[in-house]
Order: structure tokens, then C-alpha cells, then sequence
């Protein structure tokens, strides 16, 4: 998308920066940020959200773990697993604790990832399974990958949902609506069948966990 962006706006000069949803969402209320890139829902009555895509989340266990050498595994047989998560500041750790109780599955609770590497390195080392995003997964993780791998789980896909959020301004609502554009360009021509596209604009109802059959 960043190559796309400045192919076609070469002047244009874009900050950006990397840091946890909340920290991110009370820099946009501040007017440090003219847009953030976050996991929904964001609810605020002085934002715009543009919801972008539903990304699924992948079962990732070591190389030399049990899961590893099935082709699948059922949510049931994750039962007494130990799960590991990001840290609360993370949209995705509620995510996460809910399908650990659905499942009964047990989150490991002397360990909170700070980043997405943190859990790979983490569920490497035998210190638990863990589920990432499968944009991550895609970069990531490939076959010939020495420390983790991803297992396929049956049943209903856990999704996480994606947008751009702005504050309520003209200006800001026409750069959101052309950086969405984009974004859902790239998603169809490069992540076909791994992305659902969402429609509209709004906020999001409050859902812990979005599942997709």
C-alpha cells in the first residue's frame, strides 16, 4: 500500500508510528494523528470509522509440539492447552481470552507479549500455543520455518476486524476515504481469499469475538 501511496502522491510525506490501540486512539483525540490504523471497535462520538477487513487468526505452535504433526486440530483438543496473548493494552488479547474460555484452553498468566514477534519467538520455545493474524503469519512464517509452524483448526474462523479511524473533519474524512480506497485495493489484488472486505462507514456494535464460518 505505501508503494501505491507514493507512486501516485511522490510529495507527499507520511509519519508513522507503531504503538498499542489505546495509545494510539487517545493520540488521535489529542491531534497528534491525523488517522490511525487499529482493531475495531473503536467507540467514540468524535471519530469516523472506515472499516476495512476482517483478518483471521492463525494456530501457531512449535515445530516439535504434538499439534505440529496433524494436518488439523479441533477446538475441543485444545482443551488445557496453555494459550499465549498479548499484553490487555491489545484489542486482540479479548479476543484470545474468550476463545481460552470457550474452549478451555488456559492463557498463560506470567507472560503478556508486547508485539506479535514476542509470541512467534515465545510459542518457538515451547512456552505455549499461540493465535496470529494471518497478514503476520503471511510475512512471517513460511514453510521452511525452524521454530513454529501453523496448524489448520476446524470449525469457525476467529476474525479480527480492521479500519481507519479519523476525527470528524471534512479534510479528514476525504484522506480516510482515499487511503480506504487504496487499502481495499491492495487487499483484493494481493490477498484475495485471505481478507474479508467490509462496506460502510461507522462504528462498531461491541463484539469480543467475530467469527466467520
Amino acid at each position: 500500500m505505501i508503494a501505491k501511496l507514493h507512486a501516485a502522491h511522490p510529495d507527499l510525506s507520511l509519519y508513522i508510528e507503531e504503538a498499542p490501540p489505546q495509545t494510539l486512539i487517545d493520540g488521535l483525540a489529542r491531534g497528534d494523528h491525523e488517522m490511525i490504523l487499529v482493531q475495531l471497535p473503536v467507540r467514540d462520538v468524535d471519530f469516523t470509522v472506515f472499516r476495512l477487513f476482517r483478518e483471521p487468526l492463525e494456530l501457531v505452535v512449535a515445530r516439535d509440539h504434538p499439534f505440529a504433526q496433524r494436518t488439523s486440530v479441533q477446538a475441543s483438543d485444545l482443551a488445557g492447552a496453555v494459550m499465549l496473548a498479548l499484553g490487555p493494552n491489545y484489542s486482540m488479547r479479548r479476543q484470545v481470552e474468550d476463545f481460552c474460555d470457550r474452549v478451555g484452553a488456559r492463557l498463560r498468566s506470567d507472560y503478556q507479549g508486547s508485539s506479535l514477534d514476542a509470541l512467534r519467538l515465545m510459542a518457538g520455545m515451547g512456552m505455549g500455543i499461540t493465535l496470529l493474524p494471518a497478514l503476520y503469519v503471511r510475512s512471517e512464517i513460511g514453510s521452511r520455518d525452524e521454530d513454529v509452524t501453523v496448524v489448520k483448526l476446524d470449525g469457525p474462523r476467529i476474525l479480527r476486524s480492521i479500519g481507519l479511524v479519523v476525527r470528524h473533519s471534512p479534510a479528514g474524512t476525504e484522506a480516510a476515504e482515499k487511503m480506504t480506497s487504496l487499502i481495499k485495493s491492495v487487499a483484493c489484488s494481493r490477498f484475495s481469499g485471505l481478507l474479508f472486505l467490509e462496506e460502510g462507514v461507522g462504528a462498531f456494535r461491541q463484539e469480543r469475538a467475530l467469527l466467520q464460518k
